[in-house]
């Protein structure tokens, strides 16, 4: 069964969990108010000169195999290009950039954050581009399901306005709490 379908089933009243809000996914269910940025970021050693996407066209570049990075990287090196690197995740490719296998790598921002946070050693950085596109994580309910969409989004905001949600944000992966947008 596909896994929005068990919304309408009532098999799941929510979905959470890296659900990136889509104009898509919003015909078929309702979303949240973002709660959680879902771009794309370099990640590069502290040393690194890479300031921006273009400056990887000299680099090897680590991406998760079919992944949005893979998309960006195939666009700027070429699907076909032998210095894209593709793992089956971030942590084997981040392993790999800190073994110096790669010069550089795109990940999730989120993923990539909580291993910087939790492998400081590595002395990574993340290099942000323009050319990502924003995007945000939002919890999935039925479409129409108003009543509880209401009381997620009041918890949200809850959370957001009295700094538990910048506490959980800088327990997890730094200081740099994200404005979400209001909604």
């Amino acid at each position: 069964m596909n896994t929005f379908a068990t919304l309408d089933s009532g098999d799941r009243d929510i979905l959470v969990s890296g659900i990136t809000i889509t104009d898509k996914r919003k015909r078929i269910v309702d979303f949240s108010n973002p709660y959680f940025p879902a771009e794309q970021a370099i990640v590069v050693p502290n040393s690194s000169k890479v300031h921006a996407l273009d400056d990887l066209k000299s680099e090897n570049v680590g991406v998760v195999n079919s992944s949005t990075a893979d998309v960006i990287a195939s666009k700027v090196l070429g699907v076909n290009s032998t210095a894209i690197k593709r793992f089956d995740n971030t942590p084997l490719m981040l392993q790999e950039l800190y073994e110096e296998g790669l010069s550089s790598a795109i990940g999730d921002v989120g993923v990539v954050k909580y291993y910087i946070k939790t492998h400081p050693e590595k002395e990574f950085k993340l290099v942000y581009d323009n050319h990502f596109t924003p995007q945000y994580f939002g919890i999935a309910v039925a479409k129409g399901n108003d009543k509880l969409l209401s009381k997620i989004n009041a918890g949200l905001k809850g959370i957001i306005a009295d700094g538990t949600y910048a506490k959980i944000y800088q327990t997890w992966f730094d200081a740099n709490v994200p404005t979400l947008p209001a909604q």
